[in-house]
């Protein structure tokens, strides 16, 4: 029986000493013959040969004037002659993706804030990205595929200076700067070294148990980290042979998976959830492969789906965490380690502490922000020195990220800090409510968000999707979520919505969301006075009583008996405080429970009314 060969991570100091080039270099001298990077209909690429490849490239560039300062943006269609693009492009100068499908705006903005060097594009095709390039005054080089090979081809084009001799990377090289997703706030270059990137590849394998038999298939988008580094530069660095697939297609994915049987693959959560129907389809086909596992990463996955796919899949999905800024820093344990609910897995690569605004660390169970600090962790933003004075401190890298590690080293999420509602006073996190609306057996997919309030501050809504062949009130999803959150915490409205919007890597754009649906603190006084669109006064004895204590305790007046306590500033205290109030006034005592279900002036005064009655 051949031994098959096992992976050991390095000591630390020698991971920081490493390159790209170098740790490639390596992996051609161990296994030149071994497959590095395999496409849907072509010929595989051997190591050996991709290192010809990269040095080809590098050559060609050099004699267009490309220096190791340079930096070359990338907009070549998902494939295999990108991710190898990419390889060129960070041993020849600094390495810089861009969203092939991006408008000619865009790609003119990207090129600018880059202060590019040069643009490769494929021989034929990208004419936003040219007229881009005009536009800019950006020299373009042109990729065009030699063979059936996948990732073999040659670069000519503009001249960007005189030809230049090749300066060989140092671990503190910049190898690719890549920008933020700009969600709440302007998007910043990120310049990930060579010492970073090796780093993160010589760890890969680590508790996965990986040997160089094993292949993944990457459906992630090339522009972005994840895909680009995670599912294949640090795979591929590891000796693993990594099978790139044009753009993500669920109805093909099953078919690339019979041709290439992977060892993993990994996706986003709408990933995921797509491919679902079409894993349900071949479950044959996936019992009699080598798939040991599966990846999520770049959005939280919901636990009700992760528990779905591995009943369907048959192997443990991993959860995986991380930033542009850090790579990866907790990860779900492989079996058999436990598998906590709720948590993003034990940390890995870096260390990481939770500490309080004022930079105090904190232990164990308590929360506060997640700060990272490492050989992953980059030094700072590109040109931008506030923003680095904002994410960085004392060598932690500030994530944004509020959470909180428990005794046995797991990781919890409880949302972004930018996103974290303040209700209040009351720090309510939206992630853990989420988790509560999906719960909920007709809710499919769930966004809490917050809405401005005039004395609150923040106000809780959200958005759902029901799930195909269900149905639900919004009375009915508000119950059931007042059954298991606290008072302030259940959202005040919910809309029912077709999809929630998601950027390019399926991450919801949670702090738009109130905008996007038109929602505003008016918008919601129109919706709890909707009744006849006016005020309607108290008509009933018990309708005036409620509406005179409301008024005595939120300091309202003009009180319309549609109008709720909730929406109107009224929180857990002062709901209370009411409840025993009406038991002085009216000789009768109304459960919690049963007020978080009438939130109206004219549904209290009938819960009184209904009280009476039953003396």
């Amino acid at each position: 029986m051949v031994q098959m060969q096992r992976f050991a991570t390095p000591p630390l100091a020698e991971t920081q000493q490493r390159t790209i080039y170098g740790l490639l270099s390596d992996r051609v001298r161990e296994t030149p013959g071994h497959f590095a990077v395999m496409a849907p209909g072509r010929k595989p690429l051997t190591f050996g040969d991709l290192l010809t490849q990269v040095d080809r490239g590098v050559q060609a560039l050099c004699e267009l004037g490309v220096t190791r300062d340079s930096r070359i943006a990338i907009s070549v269609p998902q494939g295999p002659e990108m991710a190898v693009m990419h390889l060129v492009a960070v041993s020849a100068g600094i390495s810089s993706p861009i969203n092939p499908d991006a408008s000619k705006d865009e790609v003119v903005r990207q090129l600018r804030e880059l202060d590019a060097s040069v643009l490769v594009v494929p021989a034929n095709g990208q004419t936003a990205a040219r007229q881009a390039a005009a536009e800019a005054g950006v020299p373009v080089v042109n990729l065009r595929a030699l063979s059936d090979i996948a990732g073999q081809f040659e670069l000519a084009g503009e001249r960007v200076g005189p030809p230049a001799e090749w300066t060989p990377p140092s671990p503190d090289s910049v190898a690719v700067l890549l920008r933020t997703s700009g969600t709440t706030g302007t998007p910043k270059l990120i310049p990930q070294s060579h010492g970073n990137r090796a780093a993160s590849g010589y760890r890969y394998t680590g508790r996965r148990g990986l040997q160089k038999s094993d292949r993944v298939i990457n459906v992630m988008p090339l522009f972005h980290t994840e895909g680009l580094h995670a599912q294949f530069l640090s795979p591929l660095l590891a000796g693993l042979t990594v099978i790139i697939t044009p753009r993500f297609d669920p109805s093909k994915f099953f078919g690339w998976f019979e041709e290439f049987d992977p060892s993993y693959f990994n996706g986003v959560p709408t990933m995921h959830q797509a491919l679902l129907p079409f894993a349900k389809a071949n479950i044959d086909l996936i019992r009699k492969s080598k798939l040991r596992f599966i990846s999520s990463s770049s959005a939280p996955l919901p636990w009700p789906l992760k528990m779905e796919m591995e009943a369907v899949y048959g192997v443990r999905v991993i959860i995986g965490y991380g930033a542009t800024e850090v790579s990866g820093v907790a990860r779900t344990p492989f079996p058999p380690e436990e598998d906590r609910p709720g948590s993003v897995g034990k940390l890995v690569h870096n260390q990481v502490g939770i500490f309080d605004e004022q930079g105090n660390r904190l232990g164990a169970g308590q929360r506060g922000e997640i700060c990272v600090a490492g050989p992953t962790v980059v030094r700072g933003y590109w040109n931008n020195s506030d923003a680095d004075k904002k994410a960085f401190r004392d060598g932690w890298y500030r994530t944004g990220d509020e959470g909180y590690i428990d005794a046995d080293g797991y990781l919890f999420l409880t949302g972004r800090i930018k996103e974290i509602i303040n209700r209040g006073g009351e720090k309510i996190s939206p992630i853990e409510v989420d988790d509560v609306l999906r719960a909920h057996p007709a809710v499919e997919q769930a966004c809490t968000f917050a809405v401005k309030h005039p004395t609150l501050g923040e106000e809780v809504a959200a958005a759902v999707v029901l799930a195909k062949g269900t149905s639900a009130t919004e009375k009915q999803i508000r119950e059931f979520a007042a059954s298991k959150l606290s008072f302030d915490k259940v959202p005040r409205r919910l809309f029912f919505v077709a999809d929630l919007p998601k950027n390019v890597l399926g991450k919801l754009e949670r702090t738009s969301m109130a905008e996007r649906l038109g929602m505003t603190w008016e918008s919601l006084m129109l919706e709890s006075n909707a009744q006849g669109g006016m005020v309607v006064t108290p008509r009933t004895p018990s309708e005036r009583m409620v509406a005179e204590l409301w008024a005595h305790l939120l300091s309202v007046k003009a009180i319309s008996v549609h109008d709720r306590f909730l929406d109107l500033g009224g929180d857990s205290m002062a709901a209370t405080r009411l409840l025993g109030m009406i038991a002085d006034r009216a000789g009768v005592e109304i459960p919690i429970i049963d007020f978080f279900e009438a939130p109206t002036v004219a549904e209290q005064a009938a819960l009184v009314d209904a009280a009476k009655a039953a003396f």
